[in-house]
């Protein structure tokens, strides 16, 4: 509970409304982490008709708790997840490709997915895979001093924002506690550990995580568009849209 209330009234209203819940044992679900992959996947969706090519690519990367979150988290942001990004700069505004090109990584108890999700021209799909996979291939050419101190003072301005409402507030108490984390050893401690993460420990997180050669790709387009000449090697399922189990 997070307000301007009076927590014995409150406590006492808890008791009155919820005193005669009956509580029942709960199976708890065992879970694993998932596994990466390990070559390239590709998967093309056909429906036809379609003016524009939908791309998603990733790969598991790590989970919250995992030593170099923080790294992860500046590394995600400065290759693909803001406005700044060397993915947007390059390949939307630099070469025209798309209007939108974004990249994210989940962190979740369980190791996540870092993903890239864009689209184009159906004519321009090879330009465009080609043009992110060799980003994610020579990033340490990409990667420089100067955008890693906008990247990383961006950052640490949104942190600030996180405690804007009491909503946000209580969003954050119960992340934290789910996590196991501690507030005052990770969220205090948040905008300080950004500022520590290197130019190398971004180009290291990145060489280790996001690889060019190991990717689950998916790829929906019309049937008329050629894949002979894809950028990128790998075994390639098609499957007609029509198909597929929504």
């Amino acid at each position: 509970m997070v307000g301007d209330f009076n927590s014995k009234d409150l406590l006492k209203a808890l008791a009155e409304h919820f005193s005669q819940w009956q509580s029942q044992e709960i199976k708890s679900v065992q879970l694993k982490n998932p596994t990466r992959i390990e070559k390239n996947e590709i998967y093309v969706v056909h429906k036809p008709q379609t003016t524009q090519t939908q791309v998603r690519l990733g790969n598991i990367a790590i989970n919250r708790g995992d030593k170099d979150y923080y790294a992860v988290v500046v590394a995600n942001h400065l290759f693909g997840g803001s406005y700044n990004s060397i993915l947007t700069q390059r390949v939307r505004d630099d070469l025209g490709l798309t209007y939108h090109i974004h990249s994210a990584v989940g962190l979740n108890q369980f190791k996540s997915g870092w993903s890239v999700e864009t689209f184009t021209r159906n004519e321009m799909l090879n330009d465009t895979l080609k043009e992110i996979l060799n980003i994610i291939k020579d990033f340490d050419t990409f990667a420089t001093e100067e955008e890693l101190n906008k990247i990383k003072a961006q950052l640490s301005g949104m942190h600030v924002q996180r405690l804007e409402t009491i909503e946000a507030i209580a969003n954050i108490l119960i992340i934290y506690d789910f996590y196991g984390l501690s507030l005052e050893k990770d969220f205090k401690k948040w905008r300080r550990n950004i500022e520590n993460i290197t130019l190398a420990d971004v180009k290291r997180v990145v060489k280790q995580y996001w690889r060019e050669d190991s990717l689950l790709v998916t790829i929906l387009t019309d049937p008329s568009v050629s894949l002979d000449k894809l950028p990128l090697q790998g075994s390639i399922k098609t499957i007609k849209f029509e198909d597929i189990e929504l």
